[in-house]
């Protein structure tokens, strides 16, 4: 992924639909799964790393980072 100067965690998280991503919320928290949706304010995360029956739905605005696969090895 490139970073340019009119990106933003939106863009980040539009890049990684249906990939498995770690996000850090402002909290410290850090909610890891497949990044399932993504609406106008919220994003869904299903099958939740060690529950995997759980989904999340994370409000965008909390998000302060965001992990993910970016290649192989």
């Amino acid at each position: 992924m490139e970073i340019g100067e009119m990106d933003s965690i939106n863009s980040a998280l539009e890049e990684n639909l249906k990939k498995v991503i770690t996000v850090s919320l402002e909290s410290g928290e850090q909610i890891e799964g497949t990044l399932h949706a993504i609406g106008r304010h919220l994003i869904q995360i299903t099958g939740l790393s060690g529950l995997e029956f759980y989904d999340a739905v994370v409000r965008i605005e909390k998000i302060s980072a965001i992990r993910f696969r970016a290649r192989e090895s």
